[in-house]
C-alpha cells in the first residue's frame, strides 16, 4: 500500500531551516577529503574516488556511484587489483527527482540499492564511499537515507555532516524527501525497507542482471551463454544501462545488439525507434575524453580495430572463413550511444533513404536550478565541450572550452543556430548574443563556427609519466610518412602489436596536431545532417579528401579533419537539449572566412566614395565582424585594386582551375559550382581554396575489383570511371569571373555587363577589341608604357596613344594589349580555339594558360 508522506506546511517550513542551519551551505574553492557521515560511511566526490591512495588510506572497502552514469575516468582495474568492490546506480540531480521515494511513497530503486549495498559491504566488516559527481546532492541524500534506517535521528546526521561536509544537500527536492522519510521511520512505516535490491556492479556476486543475447552469426563467433561480458552503455539524454554481450563479436554484431536493447526502452516507453546514432567506445579509467567512434563513416574498420588494440589494450579476434575481425571485450568496456533521430516502431528499414521524412529529431529535457552551482548538464555527464575524431587516425579532439550551441525547430530562423554558451564547470549555461560564437560563414543550409580543439590524451596509470595522442599513434603505424595509413601497415600493426599510449612518450610542443582551430559546420535541419553523413554525400567525400591529402599539398582544396558531436539548446526553450553531428576542417587565418564573393564584390567596387554601392559594399564588410574602421576599409579594397596586376588575374584562375583538377585527382564526382561563396581566397589574393565539398550526393569514384564480372557481354566498367573530370558546370560562372576580373577592376557590375553587350553588339571584330582595349589598358597600368604599377592618373592624363606608340615600349605594351583583346574577344564570343573551353577543366586550364601576361 503506497504511503502518504507529505508533511503539514508549517512543520516542513521549520524543519527545513533547522537543515538549511547546518548543510547546503556555500561551496568551498578546495575539497580535498570526502566527508565522514558515520565511521563505516563516507561521501565524496569523482576526484576522490579516482584517488586510489586516499580509498586506501580512509580503509575504504566499497565505493558506490550515484551519478546519473558511470564516470568514465575511474580505476576499476585499480580497484579489482586492490581488492575495493564497485557499483553504481543511476539518480539524476533535479529538485523533482524521486531519489529516495515517489510521490506516492514508493521507494526509488536508487533508495533499495544503497540500503543494499551498504548493508552487504559493512556486513562484511568493510568501509564505503558514496561518491557522484561533485559530491554534493545524489550521494548525500543516499548516505543519509541508509544512516537513517539504522536508526539514527536525522538531526544527529546533519550534524555530523555539518562539521565534516556542510554544503551537501543543496537539492531542496532531495532535502524534503529526506524529512519525509525520517517522518515515516518515526511512524514506524515499513513499507519504505521493503523491496529487493537493484543492485548493479561488475563483481561476481552481483544478481543476476537482464541480457541482451547476439545471436550466432558470421559477425558473432558462436557462443554459450556463460562466455559473456557485463558492458555499460550510456544513451546519453537517457540513462545508464549494464547489457551483457558476448566476450568476442565483432564490432557491428555489439553495434546491433545495442540498438535492439535501446529501442526496446524507446519502443516501450515512447513508441519509437532509433533512427539516426553513432557508437561511441571509451574504458574505465582511460581518460575523461579519450574515446574512439565506431562509425565507418568516419573511421575506417581498420584504423578502428588498430585503435581499439593500440589505445584500449584489447585482444583482437582474426577472422574466421571469411568473417570479420572480433574484439575480445572485457568488463572496463563503455559504450556510449548518441541518437541524433527517432522513427516510428513500424519503419521497418531505418536506413531507408525514403523514409528521411519520417525522422524526427531526438531531444531531452535538463533543468538547471537557479541555486546549483556549476553546470548541471556537467554533473549529469553530458559532455559541454564539442568532440571530434580524426578521419585517418581516429584521433580523439575535444574543445579547448566547454560550448553548447544554439538552434531552432525552424531551419530558416538561421538566427537562432547563432547564440553559444561556453559556462565553465562553476557556471551555468549562459547563451551570448547573436555574433559571439566565433561565426565564419552562413550559407542556406548550415553554419560555421570557429572552434580551437586540443587532443584528447590517454590517463595514464601508477607512477607512469608518459603519454601519447591518437596522432602520434597513427604516426607510428604509418611507416612511409605519407599521411594516408594503407591496408599492409594497419595490417601489420594489428599483427606486431603497438605500444599501449601509456608507455610512449611524444613532446607535446612537437605535435602540431596538439591543439588546432577548426571550422565546424552545423546543418540547420535534421534531414540536412543525415544527408550529410552518408558516404555519397559530404562526409564520405570529406573522408576521401582527407585520407587523400598527401594529393592536397598545395592547400587549394579544404583540409579536412573528421566528423564531430555538438550539444546544442533550443534557442526558444534552453531546458531542451539534441546532439548533432558536424563535419570540421582546418581554419586558418590566411584564408578566414573571404570568399570569393566577397573578393570579386571588393574587386569590382568602385574607388569613389560618394558611390552609394561603395559604401554599402564596405559597410557590409564591417558589420560582418570587422574591427576596421571604414577608412581602412576603403584604403584596403584600394590597394587591392591598385596592385592588382594581370599577371595575379592568371594566378588566381590558376589556381582555381588546379582546385578542380585536385579534386579529379582524389576521385571526386562533383562540385558545385553555382555560387562564389564555396571559393575562399587567401588575403594576398593569390590562392582559391574550395570548400563546401559534398560530390553532388554523387560521391566519389569507386575503384574497381576485376575479379567481379561485368553481367552480360563479361566486360567489367565501373560507372562513371571513364569521365576524365569531374561533373563541373563551367559555364556559367567562369566566363562571368574572367570577364569581371578583366574588365571590373574598381569598375562596378554594370560597367561589366554594359561593356560585354556592347563588344558582344560590335559593328566588326575590330570595333569589339577596341572597347576591349580601351578598357584593359585603363585597368591593367602594365599595359601603358612608362608606368610601373599603381594609378597615376595625372600620368594617365599626359599620355596619348600617339606618345605610346612613338616608343619602343609603346609598342611593346600595345602588341600586349592587342593580343590580350585578340584572347579575350574570342574567349567572350567562344571562337576557335576557344568555343568549347567550359566543356572541361582541362580545356578551360589550356584556355586560362594561353592569357598573354607581360
Amino acid at each position: 500500500q503506497a504511503m502518504k508522506l507529505a508533511l503539514p506546511v508549517d512543520d516542513i517550513t521549520r524543519q527545513l531551516t533547522t537543515l538549511r542551519n547546518l548543510v547546503a551551505q556555500p561551496v568551498p574553492l578546495s575539497d580535498p577529503r570526502p566527508g565522514l557521515v558515520a565511521e563505516d560511511l563516507y561521501v565524496g566526490s569523482k576526484h576522490h574516488v579516482a584517488d586510489c591512495d586516499l580509498l586506501v588510506s580512509l580503509g575504504i572497502t566499497a565505493v558506490l556511484n550515484c551519478a546519473s552514469s558511470g564516470i568514465r575516468n575511474l580505476p576499476i582495474e585499480r580497484y579489482n587489483e586492490l581488492g575495493i568492490q564497485y557499483a553504481y546506480t543511476n539518480a539524476q540531480d533535479d529538485i523533482n527527482y524521486a531519489i529516495l521515494h515517489h510521490p506516492d511513497g514508493t521507494p526509488s530503486e536508487h533508495f533499495k540499492t544503497a540500503r543494499r549495498f551498504y548493508n552487504n559491504v559493512t556486513a562484511g566488516g568493510g568501509r564505503c564511499i558514496f561518491f557522484c559527481v561533485a559530491g554534493q546532492n545524489r550521494s548525500a541524500a543516499l548516505a543519509l537515507a541508509v544512516q537513517l534506517l539504522r536508526g539514527r535521528p536525522l538531526l544527529d546526521i546533519l550534524r555530523t555532516c555539518a562539521v565534516s561536509r556542510p554544503f551537501v544537500l543543496e537539492n531542496e527536492g532531495f532535502q524534503r524527501q529526506l524529512l519525509e522519510l525520517s517522518r515515516a521511520i518515526e511512524m514506524g512505516r515499513a513499507e519504505l525497507l521493503d523491496g529487493k535490491s537493484a543492485l548493479r556492479d561488475h563483481s561476481p556476486s552481483s544478481v543476476k542482471r537482464r541480457r541482451v543475447e547476439i545471436e550466432s552469426s558470421p559477425a558473432s563467433p558462436p557462443s554459450d551463454g556463460d562466455d559473456m561480458v557485463l558492458v555499460e552503455l550510456l544513451v546519453l539524454g537517457l540513462s545508464t544501462y549494464n547489457v551483457r554481450i558476448p566476450t568476442v563479436s565483432s564490432v557491428e554484431a555489439v553495434r546491433e545488439a545495442l540498438l535492439r536493447f535501446v529501442n526496446d526502452i524507446l519502443g516501450t516507453d515512447r513508441q519509437q525507434q532509433v533512427g539516426r546514432s553513432w557508437l561511441v567506445f571509451s574504458t574505465f579509467g582511460v581518460g575523461e575524453n579519450f574515446d574512439l567512434l565506431l562509425e565507418e563513416a568516419a573511421i575506417e574498420a581498420d584504423v578502428q580495430h588498430a585503435q581499439l588494440r593500440a589505445a584500449f589494450g584489447l585482444q583482437l579476434v582474426p577472422p574466421i572463413e571469411g568473417g570479420p575481425w572480433c574484439v575480445k571485450w572485457t568488463s572496463a568496456c563503455r559504450f556510449q550511444m548518441v541518437i541524433f533521430s527517432t522513427l516510428p516502431v513500424d519503419v521497418v528499414d531505418p536506413g531507408d533513404c525514403s523514409a528521411l521524412h519520417l525522422h524526427s529529431p531526438f531531444k531531452f529535457r535538463h533543468h538547471e536550478r537557479p541555486s546549483a552551482k556549476g553546470t548541471l548538464l556537467a554533473e549529469c555527464n553530458l559532455a559541454t565541450r564539442l568532440r571530434a575524431w580524426d578521419f585517418t587516425s581516429g584521433a580523439p579532439f575535444v574543445s579547448a572550452e566547454p560550448i553548447v550551441f544554439s538552434f531552432s525547430d525552424d531551419p530558416k530562423s538561421k538566427r537562432d543556430f547563432m547564440n553559444i554558451s561556453t559556462a565553465g564547470e562553476e557556471e551555468r549555461q549562459q547563451y551570448g548574443a547573436p555574433g559571439e560564437g566565433n561565426i565564419l560563414g552562413m550559407g542556406n543550409n548550415a553554419i560555421v563556427h570557429r572552434v580551437q580543439l586540443e587532443a584528447a590524451v590517454a590517463a595514464t596509470t601508477g607512477d607512469t609519466k608518459e603519454k601519447m595522442t591518437a596522432d602520434a599513434m597513427f604516426a607510428s603505424i604509418d611507416k612511409d610518412g605519407d599521411g594516408m595509413i594503407t591496408r599492409a601497415e594497419l595490417q601489420a600493426a594489428v599483427a606486431n602489436g603497438i605500444m599501449h599510449p601509456s608507455k610512449v612518450a611524444i613532446d607535446d610542443a612537437s605535435d602540431v596536431h596538439d591543439k588546432w582551430d577548426a571550422a565546424v559546420k552545423r546543418p540547420f535541419s535534421l534531414p540536412k545532417m543525415i544527408a550529410s553523413l552518408d558516404r555519397k554525400s559530404e562526409a564520405g567525400v570529406a573522408k576521401r579528401l582527407r585520407m587523400a591529402s598527401a594529393l592536397n599539398r598545395q592547400g587549394r582544396l579544404l583540409y579536412f579533419y573528421g566528423l564531430g558531436l555538438a550539444l546544442s539548446s533550443n534557442n526558444d526553450d534552453h531546458d531542451e537539449f539534441k546532439f548533432e553531428a558536424t563535419l570540421l576542417s582546418q581554419y586558418l587565418e590566411d584564408f578566414s572566412s573571404y570568399t570569393m564573393k566577397k573578393f570579386m564584390d571588393d574587386y569590382m567596387t568602385p574607388p569613389d566614395s560618394d558611390e552609394s554601392e561603395a559604401q554599402s559594399l564596405v559597410l557590409t564588410r564591417l558589420n560582418t565582424g570587422s574591427t576596421e574602421t571604414l577608412e581602412d576599409e576603403r584604403a584596403r579594397i584600394e590597394a587591392l585594386q591598385g596592385n592588382f596586376s594581370l599577371i595575379k588575374v592568371k594566378v588566381l584562375l590558376v589556381s582555381l582551375l588546379n582546385g578542380f583538377r585536385d579534386l579529379t585527382l582524389m576521385g571526386v564526382c562533383a562540385f558545385d559550382f553555382n555560387h562564389l561563396n564555396n571559393v575562399l581566397i587567401s588575403r594576398d589574393y593569390r590562392k582559391a581554396r574550395l570548400i563546401d565539398i559534398d560530390g553532388g550526393s554523387k560521391g566519389s569514384i569507386q575503384s574497381c575489383h576485376p575479379s567481379v564480372p561485368q553481367e552480360g557481354d563479361g566486360y567489367f566498367d565501373c560507372d562513371g570511371l571513364h569521365r576524365p573530370a569531374l561533373d563541373i558546370d563551367l559555364s556559367m560562372l567562369l566566363p562571368l569571373v574572367v570577364q569581371q576580373l578583366i574588365l571590373g577592376k574598381g569598375r562596378g557590375l554594370h560597367f561589366v555587363n554594359e561593356q560585354v553587350r556592347l563588344v558582344r553588339q560590335a559593328r566588326s571584330e575590330e570595333e569589339a577589341k577596341a572597347i576591349i582595349r580601351t578598357v584593359v589598358c585603363e585597368n591593367f597600368p602594365e599595359l601603358r608604357p612608362h608606368t610601373k604599377g599603381g594609378r597615376d592618373e595625372a600620368q594617365e592624363r599626359r599620355q596619348s596613344s600617339e606618345a605610346a606608340a612613338g616608343t619602343e615600349e609603346g609598342r611593346c605594351a600595345s602588341r600586349h594589349a592587342a593580343k590580350l583583346a585578340d584572347w579575350f574577344y574570342t574567349l567572350v564570343m567562344k571562337l576557335p580555339p576557344w568555343a568549347n573551353w567550359t566543356n572541361d577543366i582541362y580545356d578551360a586550364m589550356r584556355c586560362i594558360d594561353h592569357l598573354p601576361i607581360r
